[in-house]
């Protein structure tokens, strides 16, 4: 009986320490959007950058975000490596920077790739 309650303190221990460490980084990502909308909406409304290109930074922001947050995790709080983040931090900031490159036209090609490269990912790890 007295195993089974110190199992059950070392689990409630365990969860609680993963909690606070696990909310130390759970803003970052919030955050980094945030900081990112915010200093192109200044740069946008001082004409440092068109209105109507605001969006194209906005996007290359955001997929530096989903890349920092899930470096930070990573490396911080020693997480299992997060994939999805990486993948839609990669594509966000590739649909962005082909944007601001002026060639719009690949960014389809470029997600059709990676999708496909997520699948194959896939079908084979489960094999």
């Amino acid at each position: 009986m007295n195993e089974q309650r110190t199992t059950a303190t070392n689990d409630m221990t365990t969860d609680r320490r993963y909690e606070r460490h696990h909310h130390r980084t759970g803003g970052i990502l919030g955050g980094l959007i945030l900081l990112a909308l915010g200093i192109l909406l200044f740069l946008a409304n001082q004409s440092i950058i068109g209105w109507d290109i605001w969006w194209q930074y906005f996007l290359v922001g955001l997929g530096a975000a989903f890349l920092i947050d899930c470096a930070v995790r990573y490396f911080w709080n020693h997480q299992s490596f997060m994939q999805g983040r990486l993948i839609a931090g990669i594509i966000l900031a590739g649909i962005g920077i082909a944007f601001l490159a002026g060639i719009s036209m690949l960014w389809p090609i470029i997600i059709i790739i990676v999708g496909l490269v997520v699948l194959i990912g896939g079908l084979v790890r489960r094999h």
